[in-house]
């Protein structure tokens, strides 16, 4: 136990000694304490959706929270994503899937193809051997043919040794009547902040999303501080300039979590971006998107926009 303590203290000095060291503006000694302090547990089960599709755009949302999505007007795409960020404790978990035609399409054809693979792992650290999967998906051909939507929805149950409370107690945004103004000044905010390379600022703003990033993939120390390190805005646009801003008011309200979560979307080249997006011009001056995600709720007993995922 001392010795865990003393190790602590020396990577704590270790990091903030570093930072100050390279003049950047990075978040504050208590800042980093809190975020090294977040619960770690000898359990640690990871669970993961892999996504293969082709010739079909689709959104997944997981507990009515976006997940992933793909649009495009050709090809298709395929990756394995972990989901515990959108795993708040122990119980049911739902999963739905959307699927529709390629951009510039009405209906889906016999070459619509799309996969889901949900899998447990008994340890995150460990993956050897903790395998077992709990749900392989594939559309139905025939089925989908000449269709303009389809959805599945499915449901499994989730043990995990955290506990978060997220947006379950946060307030019915549908109720709140200037909700878009109010979303759309708090990324003019986060933009300002951006354009300014404020780390600090914004490190402050996102701590709980990044403690409870944290706690549910078991973070370590040295993953941690890793993290803080390369979370720079001056990494990010270390080869992007002539960057413009898309006005938020461009973007789609849309509303999550029952109401309780709630951003702005824009439509990207293949995908949705939620918040902020960037376009510029990379070192060959070709067009470079660079996106911030952003998903805000008002926790009970406040009027205070936050940042929740």
């Amino acid at each position: 136990m001392l010795r865990t303590r003393f190790y602590k203290i020396i990577l704590f000095i270790l990091i903030t000694s570093g930072l100050q060291a390279c003049g950047q503006n990075k978040p504050t000694e208590t800042m980093i304490k809190e975020l090294l302090g977040v619960k770690r547990y000898e359990q640690r089960p990871e669970y993961r959706l892999e996504i293969s599709g082709m010739n079909c755009n689709w959104e997944i949302e997981v507990n009515d929270m976006p997940f992933d999505n793909y649009l495009g007007s050709q090809g298709g795409t395929s990756g394995d994503i972990p989901l515990n960020t959108r795993i708040l404790s122990s119980g049911v978990q739902k999963i739905k899937l959307k699927v529709f035609p390629l951009e510039g399409e009405k209906l889906m054809s016999i070459y619509s193809t799309l996969r889901l693979v949900l899998s447990y792992y008994g340890d995150n650290k460990n993956y050897k051997g903790t395998m077992k999967e709990l749900n392989n998906y594939s559309l139905p051909a025939a089925l989908i043919k000449n269709l303009p939507y389809f959805e599945y929805e499915f449901s499994f149950d989730a043990k995990v040794p955290y506990t978060q409370v997220g947006w379950i107690n946060s307030k019915d945004l549908s109720k709140v009547p200037d909700i878009k103004e109010r979303v759309i000044s708090k990324l003019n905010e986060l933009t300002k902040i951006i354009q300014d390379r404020d780390n600090r600022t914004m490190f402050g703003l996102d701590l709980e999303k990044r403690k409870n990033r944290y706690e549910s993939f078991y973070a370590s120390d040295s993953s941690i501080i890793e993290d803080i390190k390369e979370d720079d805005f001056n990494n990010d646009f270390s080869d992007l300039h002539d960057c413009h801003y898309l006005p938020s008011e461009l973007g789609e309200l849309v509303y999550y979590a029952n109401n309780r979560v709630v951003s702005i979307r824009h439509r990207g080249k293949t995908s949705y971006n939620y918040g902020i997006q960037i376009n510029g011009l990379d070192d060959l001056n070709k067009v470079s998107r660079l996106s911030y995600q952003f998903l805000f709720h008002i926790p009970n007993g406040t009027d205070e926009l936050k940042i929740v995922r």
